[in-house]
């Protein structure tokens, strides 16, 4: 089977969005993997942190800074093009993320 973007691992196709060296980064561990730590490695100086369930934890468990990225991801999914995958390439995608996140900081500030 040719590997395509969709058969891909999430860890193993993921390039860091931010060009911001010297900062902890979480992530959940579906991004614990070689590649991704490589790609880290070759921007600059990152500290990126897994946050892993435990394995004898049962039923919900609040993992620690795991819902700053839910509550992110909550925000972002108001809008409704972002609630499912309509675009075609990735960069459309990544605009519209980007035009939410200007939405929703936007009216923060006007609150102000």
């Amino acid at each position: 089977m040719p590997k395509t973007r969709t058969s891909l691992w999430r860890r193993d196709s993921t390039k860091p969005a931010s060009g911001k060296t010297g900062a902890v980064h979480f992530a959940d561990g579906g991004y614990a993997g070689p590649k991704l730590e490589t790609a880290l490695a070759q921007i600059g100086t990152w500290t990126l942190e897994i946050v892993k369930r435990s394995d004898a934890a049962k039923g919900f468990e609040l993992l620690p800074r795991r819902w700053v990225v839910e509550r992110t991801i909550a925000w972002l999914n108001r809008n409704r093009r972002l609630a499912k995958d309509f675009e075609a390439t990735v960069e459309s995608a990544v605009a519209w993320i980007f035009i939410a996140s200007v939405k929703l900081l936007s009216r923060r500030v006007a609150r102000t």
